[in-house]
């Protein structure tokens, strides 16, 4: 049986879908690159080996990665930097040129049936409206590096990856586990949910019907793996997030988030702030600024980063990996039933 090359098994993504697929798959080999073994379990089929994404040879003996591209079938690419303010240098040696390694070695794989590249739904970057589940060729702009190495590491499959049976995986926040609510990663949407005990803002970016599009990491790693174990059609590009039918409105998520801190802390003085423009809330923060506030920037500048999408108003269909996920009896998660145990979650930890 081939097995299955898979990177960022140390990140949340990857290390959700290794678990998956050692637990679920244990006859077939699972061939995991690694920076740090000892941040990645054990399993009777992984195979963990000593590498970087960033390297031509991906930093491994050259035997080492010939014997490794005869033996695998199936390529999954999770690794990625995912900081918003990194340096978009930074972003793109990472998030591209790492792309383009994993492309070298999956041409040199004789026995290669998939290719599956995880992007994110971030790449609309400043694009309104709707997203579809078609490849994105055409930029409105981004808000951070991460935004635009992840759009351009797409763009390199789509113009040089003609020769390989690719799909694109684009999936929105994960936030947590649906059913426990457990958080296995910390990420800018817990931070910002943190913030609420000590609430300096009158005022946040965005509107109030702004879709807000989280997933649950249970769902998503249960989604890949059958995408693993059933190839879609190459070329095929999937979303996996709430989408329209389960996304929330931003005052529901902000009302909601401030209602269950007042009941856990009856005696909280955190107050809800108003939405305003992006523009409007830039100035607010430059007045704090003149008056000395560096506590108050700094917060600031978490949601800067963060929230100009609720301006933008996106919406990332799913019908198509709605239907797909359906043949193998997965169903969406309800994000208003999840939601809360998350949140709770978030100020327990």
């Amino acid at each position: 049986m081939s097995g299955v090359f898979l990177t960022g098994a140390s990140g949340l993504v990857g290390g959700l879908l290794l678990r998956r697929l050692a637990k679920e798959c244990p006859q077939r080999p699972v061939f995991a690159l690694v920076h740090n073994r000892q941040a990645v379990s054990a399993h009777a089929n992984v195979h963990l080996i000593p590498g970087d994404i960033t390297e031509t040879g991906l930093g491994m003996p050259a035997e080492v990665y010939r014997q490794l591209c005869r033996g695998i079938g199936t390529v999954v690419h999770c690794a990625a930097s995912t900081r918003f303010a990194l340096p978009l240098h930074e972003s793109r040696r990472i998030n591209v040129e790492g792309t383009a390694n994993i492309m070298a070695l999956a041409r040199r794989a004789p026995h290669l049936r998939s290719f599956l590249h995880i992007s994110s739904t971030f790449i609309a970057g400043r694009k309104r409206g709707e997203l579809r589940e078609t490849p994105l060729r055409e930029s409105a702009g981004w808000f951070t590096s991460y935004e635009q190495s992840k759009f351009e590491a797409e763009q390199l499959i789509l113009e040089q990856g003609s020769d390989l049976p690719w799909a694109i995986a684009r999936l929105s926040t994960l936030v947590g586990h649906s059913q426990t609510g457990h958080i296995a990663q910390f990420n800018y949407f817990h931070q910002l949910l943190r913030l609420i005990p000590r609430n300096p803002f009158p005022v946040i970016p965005g509107t109030p019907g702004a879709p807000v599009d989280v997933v649950a990491d249970d769902w998503v790693s249960e989604s890949l793996l059958k995408i693993v174990q059933k190839p879609p059609a190459a070329g095929s590009v999937l979303h996996l997030c709430a989408g329209p039918a389960q996304s929330m409105p931003a005052h529901e998520v902000l009302e909601l988030a401030f209602r269950l801190h007042r009941r856990d802390r009856p005696g909280s003085r955190a107050t809800l702030p108003s939405f305003v423009s992006l523009s409007e809330f830039e100035t607010f923060i430059a007045d704090a600024r003149t008056r000395g506030s560096e506590k108050l920037w700094r917060m600031a500048e978490l949601l800067l980063l963060c929230l100009p999408h609720l301006e933008v108003h996106q919406n990332f269909l799913n019908t198509g990996t709605t239907a797909l996920l359906a043949q193998s009896g997965i169903t969406p998660v309800r994000t208003r039933e999840f939601l809360p145990r998350v949140i709770a979650s978030c100020w327990q930890a």
